[in-house]
């Protein structure tokens, strides 16, 4: 937006909580807009009306306070959040999604893979995508590479006229 912006442009934003994260942020922009001849109004918010480009000692001195306030205001609801879900997990509820297949279903699903049903297969039949099997598969260490590497066939490269013919050919009989 900055780089759009011609000289005596006005930008208006909502609030200056959204736009701000750190008392940073408003120093590091500030000079940027004066510089560019920019001028940057909010228009709701404790910054509302202030001209946050505004080169003017009243105008600095106004935006580093109100700035340190929403820093301050950020920081108490992080802290806030923080607390409440430290209480409920205390509480024992729990948090985040629900997972998508349940424990004595993912049971069954690590058991089915050890028997040599297929991730896709079991993905149809539990109605789930291929991904949540194998996030069930990878947490239970149901999916694991061999010890030895060497262990795995290697297909031997081909000699002859096949040699000299592309692979895609080879796989579609051309």
């Amino acid at each position: 937006m900055l780089h759009e912006a011609a000289v005596g442009d006005t930008i208006r934003i909502a609030d200056a909580a959204r736009l701000f994260r750190s008392v940073a942020d408003i120093l590091a922009l500030r000079p940027v807009l004066i510089r560019r001849g920019l001028h940057l109004r909010v228009e709701s918010g404790r910054l509302s009306g202030i001209d946050l480009a505004a080169d003017d000692p009243g105008t600095k001195m106004m935006v580093n306070v109100l700035a340190s306030v929403l820093e301050f205001q950020r920081d108490m609801i992080s802290e806030n959040t923080r607390q409440g879900v430290a209480a409920a997990e205390s509480s024992g509820k729990t948090l985040g999604r629900p997972t998508a297949l349940p424990a004595d279903k993912a049971a069954e699903v690590v058991t089915a893979y050890s028997q040599g049903a297929a991730i896709k297969a079991l993905a149809r039949e539990h109605h789930v995508a291929p991904k949540t099997i194998r996030r069930v598969l990878d947490a239970a260490h149901a999916r694991r590479l061999p010890d030895q590497f060497d262990a795995l066939s290697v297909p031997e490269e081909p000699s002859g006229p096949a040699a000299d013919t592309p692979v895609s050919a080879m796989r579609y009989g051309l």
